[in-house]
């Protein structure tokens, strides 16, 4: 893709990036700027983590496995109540959250106490990191190590970059951390709404406009 692009750029095509990783795809083409995607904040905002559930957004999410870090994700919250929402999991039995509407999502961001977070691989980050922070729900992320594909040999995980574990999130690539941060937001919620006080602080000054 890279090469195909280059061959258009030469011609005199700009091409607009999204994130800074993407300076590490293989055969880089190039850019012209770098604009990161958009949320606003007047839209996803008003955290208040009343239910005692961690959640994820996630299509197809047991389908694409190991794209989407499914076991990963079974793992770390096996004792937590949990809800995956998106479309086509009905293979997740009660973890399944459905297909919500716009405004359903935004309320449940609001409503739970944590977001667990692993992407697409290979995107560096994906809308609904950004969906979450910006709301204020607390982040735990998989580290760059747990994220890391075979099939992808350059570094394509920006979310390290964007959270400093402790402060505005939290990030690791050890297993018991994972669950161990998501067990101190669900009892601690004066530090999780720092936490997502903070991520939302970082949100605004990347994602907005």
């Amino acid at each position: 893709i890279e090469a195909e692009l280059k061959s258009y750029r030469d011609k005199g095509m700009n091409i607009v990036r999204y994130s800074p990783l993407e300076e590490k795809l293989p055969g880089f083409a190039g850019q012209d700027a770098m604009i990161r995607f958009y949320k606003d904040p007047d839209e996803f905002k008003d955290w208040r983590g009343d239910i005692l559930q961690v959640i994820t957004v996630a299509q197809s999410f047991k389908q694409r496995g190991d794209h989407l870090g499914y076991a990963i994700f079974d793992r770390v919250t096996a004792n937590f109540q949990r809800k995956a929402y998106g479309p086509e999991n009905e293979d997740l039995g009660e973890m399944n959250g459905g297909r919500v509407s716009y405004q359903h999502l935004k309320n449940e961001l609001q409503e739970n106490r944590v977001f667990f977070y692993f992407g697409t691989i290979p995107a560096p980050y994906t809308l609904s990191i950004i969906e979450a922070m910006m709301t204020g729900i607390p982040v735990v992320a998989v580290g760059p190590k747990l994220r890391e594909h075979n099939a992808y040999k350059w570094p394509n995980y920006e979310i390290p970059d964007i959270i400093s574990s402790g402060v505005n999130g939290f990030w690791s690539d050890n297993y018991d951390e994972l669950t161990g941060f998501i067990d101190l937001l669900m009892k601690d919620k004066e530090r999780a709404k720092a936490i997502g006080d903070a991520g939302r602080a970082t949100a605004i000054k990347l994602f907005d406009k």
